[in-house]
């Protein structure tokens, strides 16, 4: 998404809660147990409300990233 700000947009809620800054994500235990401890350094968010579409799932499939829906 680096490459396409527009895309990124899609991508981003305001519907959130909580955030985790992951200066070191594969030395940090919260990174692990947010299963983020393989992606670069950066403010992620704790929980997010919404659904991507389907063809945002794919195109993140496609990317090697796996899209885990958590049921409330």
């Amino acid at each position: 998404m680096r490459d396409d700000p527009a895309r990124a947009i899609e991508y981003t809620s305001a519907f959130f809660e909580g955030t985790a800054a992951i200066m070191t994500p594969n030395e940090s235990w919260a990174a692990r147990w947010m299963r983020i401890d393989q992606f670069v350094p950066g403010v992620y968010a704790l929980s997010v409300t919404g659904e991507f579409d389907k063809e945002m799932e794919e195109d993140l499939e496609h990317r090697g990233l796996k899209y885990r829906c958590r049921p409330p």
